[in-house]
């Protein structure tokens, strides 16, 4: 119960990256295809197939990079602007959704109500 609720709070926080586009698409089916034909040819480290399979991974793996540079960058950016324009209330907003996850558990081994969650935690520890 606990693993697929941490399972699902690290899916929300990685499900989007807005810099992921068409390109990065096709650089990852390259390099898949490549590392197939590669794998396929028995892995040699001495022939084109490889020296293809790595020029493909080295293109991936920098726009990769490059997309996670834009992502911190984006951050800062929004953060300054709202600082610049001395907005509290927009800064601080962009700050929780940027820095502050906020998870919150529906339901604990079953149980939704807060007090019946208490005394579920309080007999689990006092076995311990």
């Amino acid at each position: 119960m606990l693993l697929l609720f941490l399972t699902h709070t690290l899916v929300q926080l990685v499900f989007y990256k807005f810099w992921w586009d068409e390109e990065v698409s096709l650089l990852k089916e390259q390099f898949i295809e490549s590392n197939k034909l590669w794998k396929a040819a028995g892995r040699p480290h001495c022939r084109s197939v490889f020296d293809k399979r790595q020029s493909c991974r080295l293109r991936y793996r920098q726009r990769l990079r490059e997309g996670q540079r834009l992502t911190l960058s984006s951050y800062t950016n929004d953060l300054h602007e709202c600082l610049l324009r001395k907005i509290n209330q927009d800064f601080w907003k962009s700050w929780n959704t940027k820095f502050c996850s906020v998870s919150k558990c529906a339901q604990v081994d079953g149980c939704v109500d807060s007090k019946t969650t208490a005394e579920k935690f309080t007999e689990h520890f006092a076995k311990q």
